[in-house]
């Protein structure tokens, strides 16, 4: 039986397959199949095979909102108006995580 989804307030996905969940305790669904094709290094079997939050420490929800946008079918974010602390946050996922789509234009912005 598969495990029942969560569907989170704050996102527009109705079939979210889990949650992660920032360090300042915003909750926000994804898919895997969007970790799986956008990022290199996000791993599919990280704890929400069994129906758990997946924290992202290193992410308030401002940088988790810009990650997620490079991780899904959106528009690309204008990150020049971000926080540098958010962008810093954003930087170290994007290479942690082998986001390609966001590590140029993230190297630029810190320039």
């Amino acid at each position: 039986m598969p495990t029942p989804r969560k569907v989170v307030s704050n996102c527009p996905l109705s079939t979210a397959d889990f949650v992660l969940l920032s360090c300042d305790g915003h909750l926000f669904g994804t898919r895997c199949k969007n970790t799986g094709e956008f990022t290199g290094g996000l791993p599919l079997d990280i704890p929400h095979a069994n129906g758990e939050d997946v924290l992202m420490p290193d992410l308030d929800s401002e940088s988790l909102t810009h990650f997620l946008q490079y991780i899904h079918h959106h528009r690309l974010p204008d990150l020049s108006e971000v926080p540098f602390i958010s962008l810093f946050q954003l930087v170290v996922t994007v290479e942690r995580y082998d986001v390609y789509s966001a590590t140029e234009i993230c190297r630029v912005q810190m320039g």
